[in-house]
C-alpha cells in the first residue's frame, strides 16, 4: 500500500512538473495570471471557514484550453476549533480545469483537491476512507460549469466530492450576471443533496433524505476607478442559508 501512495505521489509531481516547467522555461503559448483577494469572512456557498477575515491568493497557468490553479485561504482571527484549541483556518485547493467554447456555450469540467494545514497532516498523504472516517489529507472532487453565452451569462454549476469525504456531498447551482448603473449583478441558488452513505451531509446543513435548498444569495460589485489603467473590484455579498436560517454580509476587495 505504501509503495502505492509514493506511485501516486511521483504520478502528481511529474503532472505538475510537466505543466508548470515548461511554462517557466519557454513560456510559448502559456499565460499567467495571479490575484489576491481580501474578505471580511471566508463564506463560501453560505458555509464560514474560519469566522475571520482572510487573504486568499491565487494563481493561474494556462495552456491552450487547459488551467493549472492553486488558491489558499489564510484567517487573520484564530477562531477554528481543532482538537481543543483555537487555530486560523487555513485552506490550499490545487486542480485543473479545462476550457470548451462551442456554439451552444461554454463547458468547463473541473477536477480540484482541498487541504487543510491546519489539520497537521501531511500534503501528500493522499488515502482515502477508513470504514466512512477521513484519514488523508486532501477531499477530491468534480465539477462542471455550463455557462449558456456572454448575451445570455446564465451559469450552471454541478458538483461531487468523491475522494475522502464520508458524506459524498452532491451541489448544484444556478446563476445569472448582469449590469445596472456599473454595478455587475449576480443572484445565485444552490441546492443539495442530505444523507450520503457516510451519514449526515453536515457539510451543507441538510439532515433528511432529501435535497433542500442551501444557498441564496446576492453579489453586488462596483469598479472603483484608481489610476487610468486600474481599478478596484468590490464586492458586497448576501449569503442566505435558507435550511438552517443562518445569513451574512461579506466584503470581498479583490488586487
Amino acid at each position: 500500500m505504501r509503495f502505492c501512495f509514493s506511485k501516486i505521489k511521483l504520478i502528481i509531481v511529474l503532472i505538475a512538473m510537466g505543466v508548470l516547467f515548461p511554462a517557466i522555461i519557454f513560456a510559448n503559448g502559456f499565460k499567467f495570471d495571479a490575484q489576491v483577494e481580501i474578505v471580511s469572512l471566508y463564506n463560501f456557498r453560505a458555509i464560514d471557514y474560519g469566522n475571520s477575515p482572510a487573504i486568499q491568493p491565487k494563481m493561474q497557468v494556462f495552456y491552450n484550453n487547459l488551467e493549472f490553479f492553486a488558491w489558499g485561504s489564510q484567517a487573520l482571527i484564530a477562531r477554528e476549533m481543532f482538537e481543543g484549541e483555537r487555530v486560523p483556518f487555513n485552506e490550499v485547493d490545487w486542480g485543473f480545469k479545462y476550457h470548451i467554447e462551442t456554439a451552444n456555450g461554454k463547458f468547463i469540467p473541473a477536477i480540484t483537491a482541498y487541504y487543510c494545514p491546519f489539520e497537521k497532516k501531511k500534503f501528500f498523504d493522499l488515502r482515502g476512507l477508513d470504514n466512512w472516517q477521513k484519514r488523508g489529507s486532501q477531499t477530491v472532487n468534480v465539477a462542471f460549469d455550463y455557462i449558456v453565452s456572454p448575451t445570455m451569462p446564465i451559469k450552471l454549476t454541478v458538483d461531487y466530492c468523491f475522494h475522502n469525504d464520508p458524506q459524498k456531498p452532491i451541489y448544484a447551482e444556478l446563476g445569472y450576471t448582469f449590469t445596472h448603473d456599473n454595478y455587475i449583478i449576480e443572484p445565485y441558488l444552490g441546492v443539495a443533496k442530505g444523507l450520503g452513505p457516510g451519514g449526515e451531509t453536515r457539510q451543507y446543513g441538510i439532515n433528511n433524505n432529501e435535497i433542500g435548498f442551501c444557498n441564496l444569495g446576492l453579489n453586488i460589485t462596483k469598479n472603483i476607478p484608481v489610476t487610468d489603467k486600474f481599478t478596484l473590484p468590490v464586492t458586497s455579498t448576501l449569503s442566505i442559508q435558507p435550511y438552517t436560517e443562518e445569513v451574512w454580509v461579506v466584503f470581498k476587495v479583490k488586487l
